[in-house]
């Protein structure tokens, strides 16, 4: 399985530019041959996907320098993961980004996992 993983690992970079000054460029083909071709969703058809992705491909245009660098290098990577890159995942990684540091601080920790001490003969 990992000799499987190893060409994917060394084209995927390949395959993306980078995160920069400008949006990376994937192949909305790529992304969504597969539409078409298998059900994954149920009534989704390529024309649809390619609607989708041109559409996310644009907000992420528009908005690409309001996206911190950090936040623009890492949805790119996470993008391209597990298939054909995704203009929609891209998106949706940097929406979620942006979401998360606009949360109230107290939001963002955790319950602690230890409860108070129980008192034996209590």
């Amino acid at each position: 399985m990992p000799a499987l993983l190893f060409p994917l690992l060394v084209a995927a970079p390949l395959a993306i530019q980078v995160a920069g000054t400008s949006p990376p460029a994937f192949d909305i083909d790529i992304t969504c041959r597969r539409a078409g071709e298998s059900a994954v969703m149920p009534g989704r058809t390529s024309e649809g996907c390619k609607n989708d992705e041109m559409s996310a491909r644009d907000t992420v245009a528009k908005n690409w320098t309001d996206y911190p660098s950090a936040d623009r290098e890492r949805c790119t990577r996470t993008a391209s993961l597990g298939g054909p890159a995704s203009y929609v995942d891209l998106l949706t990684c940097l929406e979620m980004a942006k979401s998360v540091k606009s949360l109230p601080k107290d939001e963002l920790t955790l319950p602690s996992s230890r409860s108070k001490p129980v008192q034996r003969g209590q």
